[in-house]
C-alpha cells in the first residue's frame, strides 16, 4: 500500500528536470538562479537574471516576479532585514536575490510601462543581499581612446563639470531656446 501512496505523490510532485504551469504560465526546468532585484513603492522586477556559476544573462528585458507559497514573503522580510528597513512601507532598493525558480517558457506582451516580457517563479529563496553602488563618488569614470581613465575634471578642461552645464544651458538661452529656459529654470 505505502508503495502506491510513495508512486502517486512522487507523480503529483513537479520534476527538478520538467517543466511547470502556475496559474496559466508555462515554467521551463528549476534552475538555480542569480537575479538583480529592483523594488520600490510601485515596482518589483528581476533586471537581470543568470544561471548560478554561468555569466551570460538569461533575460534581455528583465522579468517581472511569481511566487510559490510564501516566498514573496520571504524576499520582502529578508530584504527588509538586509538593509534594516523599519518602514511598513514597501522596501526599496537594488538586491541580489540568489533563488531555485523556473523562466517562463513563453515571452508575453508587456502589460504595462515597465513590464517585461518574461516571468521568474521564485520556488525557494536561497539568499538575499543588498546590491552594492558602484565605488566612484559623482560622475562616473570615463576611459579616453587609448583606455586611459579621465575623471570629469579632464573631460570638461579643468572646470567643474556644473560650471559646463551652466554655461551650456546660458547659450541655450542666449539663442531663443524655449525648452533650455523651461528645462532648466
Amino acid at each position: 500500500m505505502w508503495q502506491v501512496i510513495a508512486a502517486v505523490l512522487a507523480s503529483a510532485s513537479p520534476q527538478v528536470s520538467q517543466g511547470l504551469t502556475v496559474n496559466e504560465t508555462a515554467f521551463g526546468p528549476r534552475q538555480q538562479l542569480v537575479c538583480e532585484w529592483f523594488t520600490n513603492f510601485e515596482n518589483s522586477r528581476f533586471e537581470q537574471c543568470r544561471i548560478l556559476r554561468k555569466p551570460d544573462p538569461l533575460l534581455e528585458d528583465g522579468a517581472s516576479i511569481e511566487c510559490l507559497g510564501q516566498t514573496c514573503k520571504e524576499l520582502d522580510a529578508a530584504a527588509r532585514k538586509a538593509v534594516q528597513w523599519k518602514k511598513p512601507e514597501p522596501v526599496w532598493g537594488t538586491f541580489t536575490v540568489e533563488i531555485l525558480g523556473r523562466v517562463s517558457a513563453a515571452r508575453h506582451e508587456k502589460r504595462y510601462l515597465g513590464d517585461a516580457t518574461r516571468i521568474v517563479l521564485i520556488e525557494k529563496l536561497v539568499s538575499v543581499r543588498k546590491l552594492r553602488p558602484p565605488r566612484y563618488v559623482g560622475l562616473p569614470p570615463h576611459f579616453d581612446v587609448r583606455g586611459r581613465q579621465s575623471g570629469p575634471q579632464e573631460r570638461t578642461g579643468g572646470k567643474r563639470p556644473i560650471a559646463v552645464i551652466e554655461r551650456l544651458v546660458s547659450s541655450l538661452q542666449n539663442f531663443g531656446c524655449v525648452w533650455a529656459a523651461v528645462l532648466c529654470g
